[in-house]
């Protein structure tokens, strides 16, 4: 079964035939090798990161928590925002892209601009993966 974890446009890695495979800055790439060194080769034996300061920080812990069937969003239904038929795993990237906040979330999927009912879920969404300075 392969694996993937995504960052639209910029980095992805993936689990493919028992190999991890990463696409992205030096940074990644250096995050990735950092963990096969440390606990293997495979993914489901490598540890999440403590603090999660980048949108490659984030991705990196996606796809361990995805080796190890532990993924799931704080949102768990496939549309968020129903006024502009916004999907939560387009809010999600759009953390992953930077957004921060409410606002940033609406800027960039435009979920939360119609009704507004839903910015709440695109604030567990934020919270979930909250970021550290």
């Amino acid at each position: 079964m392969d694996i993937i974890a995504r960052s639209p446009f910029q980095s992805e890695i993936t689990l493919k035939n028992g190999q991890v495979h990463v696409i992205g800055s030096l940074q990644l790439i250096g995050h990735v090798t950092t963990l096969k060194n440390k606990f293997g080769h495979d993914p489901k034996k490598w540890m999440p990161l403590n603090e999660i300061k980048t949108g490659e920080d984030l991705l990196l812990n996606e796809f361990i928590l995805k080796c190890r069937g532990e993924f799931k969003l704080a949102y768990e239904d496939d549309e968020l925002c129903h006024c502009r038929m916004v999907l939560a795993d387009k809010v999600y990237n759009a953390v992953k892209q930077g957004a921060r906040s409410v606002e940033d979330v609406a800027r960039f999927t435009l979920a939360g601009t119609g009704c507004g009912s839903c910015r709440s879920d695109s604030q567990k969404i934020l919270d979930q993966f909250k970021m550290t300075n």
